[in-house]
C-alpha cells in the first residue's frame, strides 16, 4: 500500500484568512490612533487657551487693562496664539469666524478656539471664570 506524503506548511486559503484578519485589526488600530491624536490636539488647544486667560488676568491685575492679540500685547500672549494656530494648521488670532479669537473689552475678555475632534465645538474661557466647550462661536467678551 502506498503512503500519501504529508504536506507541511499552510494552504493558500489559510494564509489569506490570516492576512485578512491582520488587515481588519490594523484598520481598527488606525482609527483609534487618529481619534487619540485629535483629542490630544484638543487638549493642547485647551491648555493654550487657559494660558492665554491666565496671561490676560495677570495683565489686568498689573495694568488694569486686557491685552490684544494683534501683536500689541505681551510676548507670552503672542507665543500662545502662535502655538494654537500651529496646532490648528492655520487661522488668525484677530478675525472673527476664524479658528482663534480673542475678544477684549474694557473690563472683560474671552479667548476661544475651534476644536479638532469636533469642529462644531469651541473651547472658550472668559474673564468671568467660564471655561468649557460651547457649540456656538462666542462673538463677545463672554463665552455663554
Amino acid at each position: 500500500m502506498k503512503k500519501l506524503k504529508e504536506s507541511k506548511g499552510f494552504t493558500l486559503i489559510e494564509l489569506l484568512v490570516v492576512i485578512a484578519i491582520i488587515g481588519i485589526l490594523a484598520t481598527f488600530i488606525m482609527v483609534s490612533v487618529q481619534n487619540a491624536r485629535k483629542k490630544a490636539k484638543d487638549k493642547q488647544i485647551m491648555n493654550a487657551i487657559s494660558q492665554i486667560a491666565n496671561q490676560e488676568a495677570d495683565e489686568y491685575d498689573s495694568n488694569n487693562v486686557y491685552t490684544d492679540a494683534d501683536g500689541t500685547g505681551a510676548t507670552t500672549l503672542d507665543k500662545l496664539v502662535t502655538e494654537i494656530t500651529a496646532v490648528n494648521k492655520g487661522g488668525s488670532a484677530t478675525a472673527v469666524g476664524s479658528v482663534i479669537l480673542l475678544s477684549v473689552g474694557a473690563d472683560a475678555f474671552s479667548a476661544h478656539a475651534q476644536l479638532i475632534s469636533n469642529t462644531a465645538n469651541y473651547f472658550c474661557k472668559d474673564s468671568n471664570g467660564f471655561a468649557d466647550t460651547v457649540a456656538v462661536e462666542p462673538a463677545t467678551e463672554v463665552c455663554n
